[in-house]
């Protein structure tokens, strides 16, 4: 993946739901598995969930460890090779 699609796939913070819906299915449960270690959330619970903590709490250690994850997102975004991964990416929530 280069540069280029990243910005196919940009996430803001906190994301909103059509950014985590364009993500490709496989990538998502990749990160939720990686970071969450959940692979059953909903993404437009992880969205409402992020937009309450860093409405809410923007300055707390959850918002702090939510940053993380996010960061640790668009890496995985930058570094997605859409061609070795050939699972399902239509599946919606």
């Amino acid at each position: 993946m280069t540069i280029f699609d990243t910005l196919r796939y940009p996430i803001s913070i906190p994301p909103t739901v059509e950014e985590l819906e364009a993500l490709p299915w496989d990538l998502y449960i990749h990160w939720l598995e990686v970071e969450h270690k959940s692979s059953a959330i909903e993404r437009t619970t992880v969205h409402r969930i992020l937009k309450e903590i860093f409405t809410e709490q923007p300055d707390s250690q959850v918002a702090r460890n939510m940053l993380k994850s996010l960061t640790a997102l668009r890496k995985m975004i930058a570094e997605w090779n859409e061609d070795e991964h050939t699972g399902d990416t239509t599946v919606s929530d």
